[in-house]
This record gives structure tokens, C-alpha cells and sequence, in this order.
């Protein structure tokens, strides 16, 4: 499979898996977290896919990292809001997944054969970085919400 065609499956893939886990969850900061990470990556697939398309592509970034701070800026710190426990092992998941786009995005800028694909699997790998960062933090909350540390801040 080309290596394109593998990133824009994988997108499609990751968006599919944060919509059912905004589906599957009852709490809503972590319904509109994984919603924001599924519209995330919608974007990339689309700047793949005009890549592939036509060898161009202006893609400008996310501001997730900003949306997803306002979402869990109180309930998180006070550890108020309980999480779906059975739903650990889907972030977990959602963790190996932004893992696997990251060397894949690293390897195909690499790879790039101009300037702008460089700059635009960069852009990728740092949005890529963002989302395993903030579920990593997530994570580390969900297990223990009675505890905080500074270094699990958004």
C-alpha cells in the first residue's frame, strides 16, 4: 500500500475510533475532547488527501490543545468528574494508535520529496504528539482522579 493512501486509512481509522469513544462515554468533557480529536483527524485526512491529490497542501493546524484546556481546566484539576472506568483500556488503545501516526508521519517526512510535504508530516507529528500527550495525561487522571500533579496539566 502507498504510504499515503496507509495515512488517509489510518485517519479514517483514528476519526472512527474517537467518534465511538464521544459515543460511548457518559462523561462530557471526555465526549467533547474525543469529539475535537475526531474533527483533528478529519483535518489531517483531508491535507493528505489534497497532497495525494494534487501535490499541494495549506494545511494550518489545530487549536485542540487550546479547546481541550477550557474543557478540563476545573472539573479535572478537583478530580469532581468521574470517568467511565470501563472505557481505560479504549484510551489506552487510542494511545498505541497516536503512537503508530507519529513513526509513520517522522518516516514520511524523511521520505518527502520537497519542502511543503516536510512541513506538512511535521505538522502532523507535532498535532500527533499533542493528542498522545494530552490522552496520556488523561489516562494518568482517570486512574487516579483524587490525586494531581502539575506535570499532568493540560
Amino acid at each position: 500500500m502507498n504510504p499515503l493512501d496507509f495515512a488517509l486509512q489510518m485517519e479514517l481509522d483514528g476519526q472512527e475510533y474517537y467518534s465511538r469513544l464521544a459515543e460511548d462515554t457518559n462523561n462530557s468533557q471526555m465526549k467533547q475532547a474525543f469529539l475535537a480529536f475526531a474533527a483533528d483527524e478529519q483535518k489531517h485526512y483531508q491535507a493528505i488527501l489534497a497532497l495525494k491529490d494534487s501535490s499541494k497542501c495549506n494545511y494550518v493546524g489545530s487549536n485542540t490543545l487550546t479547546q481541550i484546556k477550557g474543557i478540563f481546566s476545573d472539573g479535572i484539576r478537583k478530580g469532581t468528574e468521574s470517568v467511565d472506568q470501563n472505557l481505560l483500556d479504549a484510551y489506552k488503545l487510542a494511545l498505541d494508535m497516536e503512537l503508530k501516526s507519529i513513526k509513520l508521519y517522522k518516516d514520511l517526512g524523511k521520505q518527502a520529496e520537497n519542502e511543503q510535504d516536510e512541513e506538512l508530516f511535521g505538522k502532523l507529528v507535532k498535532e500527533e504528539e499533542m493528542h498522545h500527550s494530552i490522552l496520556w495525561k488523561l489516562t494518568e487522571l482517570m486512574q487516579r482522579p483524587e490525586e494531581w500533579y502539575p506535570y499532568l496539566e493540560l
